[in-house]
């Protein structure tokens, strides 16, 4: 699915449109709202410490089953009753990470003006 049809998808007037109870019009979209602004603070806290290490955008370039492995890592760690480091909110950041370079693999393009930012 192209980024155009995953945003049309989420977002675009081809939902259904619903009728609320003052005569408003609307469309389904996903339900944004429900993600907890916390976690996703700790995924932007993460992902800063990530970047001043290994450089924004690095782990565009990083293969699916490394991030998933560094996930799992993060997980038994946690498991295991480690709590000398953020492993819940690091494995969360992999997870999205994976997820990504499998929904939207980096383009040539990409690749090539992230390596630039290494420089």
């Amino acid at each position: 699915m192209s980024n155009t049809d995953f945003w049309e998808d989420v977002m675009g007037d081809s939902k259904p449109i619903h009728i609320n109870e003052w005569g408003g019009k609307s469309t389904d979209t996903y339900q944004f709202d429900l993600l907890d602004p916390h976690a996703i603070a700790v995924m932007a806290r993460v992902l800063t410490e990530g970047a001043a290490k290994k450089g924004e955008w690095n782990w565009r370039l990083v293969p699916v089953w490394v991030h998933l492995r560094h996930a799992l890592g993060h997980i038994f760690a946690w498991l295991g009753g480690d709590r000398g480091d953020d492993h819940l909110g690091h494995a969360l950041v992999r997870l999205m990470m994976a997820v990504s370079v499998t929904e939207r693999p980096p383009l040539q393009e990409e690749i090539e003006k992230i390596a630039a930012l290494s420089d």
